[in-house]
This record gives structure tokens, C-alpha cells and sequence, in this order.
């Protein structure tokens, strides 16, 4: 029986992080939360990191961007 699961991940754009890296902002991470239909808590995290993943490679237009890499988490 699927469950409703709401996560919250992190991700960066690109001219926030522009302003971070120039001393501008202290701050340019983004986040943002989904609702994740999902037979377990641990499905809807998985479906969280591949939704998360695709949109920061699709903000910043860069499809080699890694956000586990990056340190980002559901």
C-alpha cells in the first residue's frame, strides 16, 4: 500500500552560487519539498535524490553536476 511522503532536498542555481562565490551573499542554496507517493519511506528518499539530481543538472543547464557529490540530501 503506497504511502504520501513529503521530502525537502537542497540544490544551488546558477546566480546565487555567482553572488556566493564573489563575497556578495553568505547564502545561495535553494531548497524545495515534493509530495512522493511511495510504498516505504526509504522509496519515496530514492525518488527524492533522482528528482533532485535532475533538477539541479537542469537550473544550472549542466548535465555533469552530481548532487550527491556536492554534499546535497533529501
Amino acid at each position: 500500500m503506497a504511502h504520501e511522503y513529503l521530502v525537502i532536498f537542497q540544490y544551488h542555481e546558477p546566480e546565487p552560487r555567482e553572488l556566493f562565490e564573489r563575497g556578495l551573499i553568505e547564502d545561495y542554496e535553494s531548497s524545495t519539498g515534493a509530495f512522493i507517493e511511495a510504498g516505504s519511506a526509504e522509496e519515496a528518499l530514492i525518488w527524492c535524490e533522482v528528482i533532485a539530481q535532475e533538477l539541479l543538472r537542469r537550473v544550472n543547464d549542466d548535465r555533469s553536476l552530481d548532487w550527491k557529490r556536492l554534499g546535497y540530501s533529501c
